[in-house]
Protein backbone atom coordinates (compact mmCIF):
# COMPACT_ATOMS: atom_id res chain seq x y z
CA UNK A 1 0.00 0.00 0.00
CA UNK A 2 1.00 3.38 -1.06
CA UNK A 3 0.73 7.09 0.10
CA UNK A 4 0.82 10.31 -1.09
CA UNK A 5 0.64 13.76 0.39
CA UNK A 6 -2.33 15.69 -0.20
CA UNK A 7 -1.16 18.97 -0.50
CA UNK A 8 2.49 20.74 0.26
CA UNK A 9 0.26 23.26 1.82
CA UNK A 10 -0.67 20.86 4.64
CA UNK A 11 2.46 20.31 6.34
CA UNK A 12 2.43 23.71 7.46
CA UNK A 13 -0.20 22.69 9.91
CA UNK A 14 0.85 23.94 13.11
CA UNK A 15 1.22 27.39 11.16
CA UNK A 16 -2.15 27.63 9.43
CA UNK A 17 -4.45 25.19 11.34
CA UNK A 18 -5.20 23.23 7.95
CA UNK A 19 -4.90 19.41 8.31
CA UNK A 20 -1.93 17.32 7.47
CA UNK A 21 -2.65 14.08 6.18
CA UNK A 22 -1.83 11.53 3.43
CA UNK A 23 -4.69 9.59 0.97
CA UNK A 24 -4.28 5.87 -0.13
CA UNK A 25 -4.65 6.03 -3.71
CA UNK A 26 -5.78 2.41 -3.92
CA UNK A 27 -8.99 3.15 -1.68
CA UNK A 28 -8.81 6.96 -1.81
CA UNK A 29 -8.63 6.69 2.06
CA UNK A 30 -7.75 10.26 3.65
CA UNK A 31 -5.65 9.40 6.90
CA UNK A 32 -5.15 12.89 8.96
CA UNK A 33 -2.15 12.86 11.19
CA UNK A 34 -1.25 15.18 13.94
CA UNK A 35 1.48 18.02 13.88
CA UNK A 36 3.64 15.03 15.97
CA UNK A 37 2.74 11.98 14.42
CA UNK A 38 4.80 12.68 11.51
CA UNK A 39 4.23 11.11 7.94
CA UNK A 40 6.71 9.04 5.97
CA UNK A 41 5.54 8.46 1.77
CA UNK A 42 7.02 5.55 0.81
CA UNK A 43 10.14 5.67 3.17
CA UNK A 44 11.23 8.90 0.89
CA UNK A 45 9.42 11.85 2.17
CA UNK A 46 9.08 12.21 6.04
CA UNK A 47 7.16 15.00 7.47
CA UNK A 48 7.22 15.91 11.11
CA UNK A 49 5.23 19.31 12.36
CA UNK A 50 6.61 22.01 9.89
CA UNK A 51 9.80 20.45 9.04
CA UNK A 52 9.92 17.72 5.47
CA UNK A 53 12.80 16.28 4.88
CA UNK A 54 13.75 13.76 2.07
CA UNK A 55 16.40 12.06 0.33
CA UNK A 56 18.56 14.21 -2.04
CA UNK A 57 19.08 13.12 -6.02
CA UNK A 58 21.75 12.75 -7.18
CA UNK A 59 23.79 15.36 -9.34
CA UNK A 60 21.91 15.24 -12.37
CA UNK A 61 18.60 14.06 -12.11
CA UNK A 62 15.91 15.58 -13.90
CA UNK A 63 13.31 13.00 -12.75
CA UNK A 64 10.11 14.27 -10.44
CA UNK A 65 12.01 13.58 -7.72
CA UNK A 66 11.93 16.47 -4.79
CA UNK A 67 14.60 19.23 -5.01
CA UNK A 68 15.40 19.35 -1.80
CA UNK A 69 17.50 22.62 -0.70
CA UNK A 70 20.99 20.80 -0.84
CA UNK A 71 20.09 19.70 -4.24
CA UNK A 72 19.59 23.19 -5.33
CA UNK A 73 23.08 24.88 -3.74
CA UNK A 74 24.96 21.88 -5.26
CA UNK A 75 23.49 22.14 -8.95
CA UNK A 76 23.23 26.21 -9.09
CA UNK A 77 26.59 26.77 -6.33
CA UNK A 78 29.01 24.64 -9.23
CA UNK A 79 26.92 25.85 -12.02
CA UNK A 80 28.17 29.22 -12.43
CA UNK A 81 31.44 30.45 -13.10
CA UNK A 82 32.52 33.61 -12.54
CA UNK A 83 34.33 36.79 -12.49
CA UNK A 84 32.09 39.87 -10.64
CA UNK A 85 34.44 42.84 -11.44
CA UNK A 86 33.94 45.77 -13.81
CA UNK A 87 35.65 43.94 -16.61
CA UNK A 88 33.90 40.12 -15.60
CA UNK A 89 31.98 37.46 -17.16
CA UNK A 90 29.35 34.44 -16.15
CA UNK A 91 29.02 31.50 -17.25
CA UNK A 92 25.89 28.86 -16.98
CA UNK A 93 25.52 25.66 -18.23
CA UNK A 94 23.14 23.95 -20.65
CA UNK A 95 21.68 21.30 -20.91
CA UNK A 96 22.55 19.16 -23.72
CA UNK A 97 25.26 21.39 -24.77
CA UNK A 98 29.41 21.14 -23.71
CA UNK A 99 29.29 24.68 -24.23
CA UNK A 100 28.29 26.92 -21.63
CA UNK A 101 26.12 30.65 -21.50
CA UNK A 102 28.41 33.36 -21.43
CA UNK A 103 27.49 36.65 -20.06
CA UNK A 104 30.85 39.46 -20.46
CA UNK A 105 30.72 42.94 -19.63
CA UNK A 106 33.73 45.89 -19.33
CA UNK A 107 34.82 49.23 -20.09
CA UNK A 108 36.95 50.39 -23.29
CA UNK A 109 38.59 53.55 -24.11
CA UNK A 110 39.06 54.65 -27.95
CA UNK A 111 42.22 55.76 -28.94
CA UNK A 112 44.01 58.45 -30.90
CA UNK A 113 41.98 57.49 -33.91
CA UNK A 114 38.38 57.07 -32.25
CA UNK A 115 38.66 53.28 -32.81
CA UNK A 116 38.59 50.76 -29.71
CA UNK A 117 39.51 46.67 -29.69
CA UNK A 118 38.62 44.70 -27.18
CA UNK A 119 39.77 41.29 -26.44
CA UNK A 120 37.34 39.12 -24.53
CA UNK A 121 38.23 38.06 -20.92
CA UNK A 122 36.84 34.36 -21.87
CA UNK A 123 36.69 33.62 -25.31
CA UNK A 124 33.35 31.93 -26.53
CA UNK A 125 33.79 28.29 -27.98
CA UNK A 126 30.98 28.36 -30.24
CA UNK A 127 29.89 31.63 -31.10
CA UNK A 128 29.51 35.46 -30.12
CA UNK A 129 25.56 36.37 -30.40
CA UNK A 130 25.32 40.40 -29.72
CA UNK A 131 27.88 42.73 -28.67
CA UNK A 132 26.33 45.72 -27.20
CA UNK A 133 28.64 49.13 -26.71
CA UNK A 134 27.33 52.17 -25.46
CA UNK A 135 29.43 55.69 -24.86
CA UNK A 136 30.16 56.66 -21.87
CA UNK A 137 30.87 60.29 -22.60
CA UNK A 138 28.02 62.23 -20.74
CA UNK A 139 26.87 65.23 -18.53
CA UNK A 140 27.33 68.83 -18.74
CA UNK A 141 29.60 70.16 -21.87
CA UNK A 142 29.62 66.20 -23.50
CA UNK A 143 29.32 65.67 -26.93
CA UNK A 144 27.43 62.88 -28.17
CA UNK A 145 29.20 60.19 -29.90
CA UNK A 146 27.57 57.37 -31.46
CA UNK A 147 30.13 54.16 -30.88
CA UNK A 148 29.16 51.50 -33.69
CA UNK A 149 30.58 47.56 -34.17
CA UNK A 150 33.47 47.80 -37.16
CA UNK A 151 33.92 43.31 -36.50
CA UNK A 152 33.31 40.88 -34.04
CA UNK A 153 34.45 37.24 -33.42
CA UNK A 154 34.61 34.89 -30.83
CA UNK A 155 37.58 35.98 -28.93
CA UNK A 156 36.94 39.80 -29.32
CA UNK A 157 35.02 43.10 -30.84
CA UNK A 158 36.56 46.20 -32.48
CA UNK A 159 34.45 49.43 -32.77
CA UNK A 160 34.56 52.91 -33.45
CA UNK A 161 33.45 56.35 -31.79
CA UNK A 162 34.22 59.18 -33.67
CA UNK A 163 35.94 60.51 -31.38
CA UNK A 164 38.98 60.40 -29.48
CA UNK A 165 39.31 59.19 -26.05
CA UNK A 166 36.36 58.38 -25.24
CA UNK A 167 35.25 55.64 -22.61
CA UNK A 168 32.61 52.90 -23.82
CA UNK A 169 30.50 50.15 -21.80
CA UNK A 170 30.16 46.87 -23.90
CA UNK A 171 27.66 43.60 -22.79
CA UNK A 172 28.79 40.16 -25.27
CA UNK A 173 26.70 37.09 -25.25
CA UNK A 174 27.50 33.94 -26.85
CA UNK A 175 28.55 30.09 -25.63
Amino acid sequence: MSTKITSVAMVNSTVDGTTVGATTPETGAFTELSATQGLNVAGALIATGTAVTAPTAAVGDNSTNVATTAWVTRALGSAVAALLASDGYAKWPVAGSASPLVLQWGTAYSGSTGDLTVTFTETFQNALFQVLVTSLDFGPGATRNVVYITGQSTSGFTAATGSTSIACSWFAVGY
